[in-house]
């Protein structure tokens, strides 16, 4: 068996992630609100967030739904 070049806990678990605020978890309801508070809070911090939000499909399981943030503060949102 081959050992790993970097030691296990040196991995970032899901909970290391999450206590870290890197990952957060919301229901399919609070979607569009994450996407307008970030909105809101990028034009009043002149700042312009870049996140990818996924999401587990109710509709196909197994499969997974990407959402961006904009890249440049004139495209829409994707």
């Amino acid at each position: 068996m081959k050992k790993p070049t970097v030691p296990t806990n040196d991995y970032p678990s899901m909970l290391s992630l999450y206590n870290n605020r890197i990952l957060t978890f919301t229901s399919i309801q609070n979607v569009a609100k994450v996407f307008k508070r970030t909105e809101e809070n990028d034009k009043k911090c002149d700042t312009l967030t870049k996140a990818i939000y996924l999401r587990f499909c109710d509709e196909n399981a197994g499969y997974i739904s990407f959402a961006f943030t904009n890249f440049n503060k004139y495209a829409l949102a994707y």
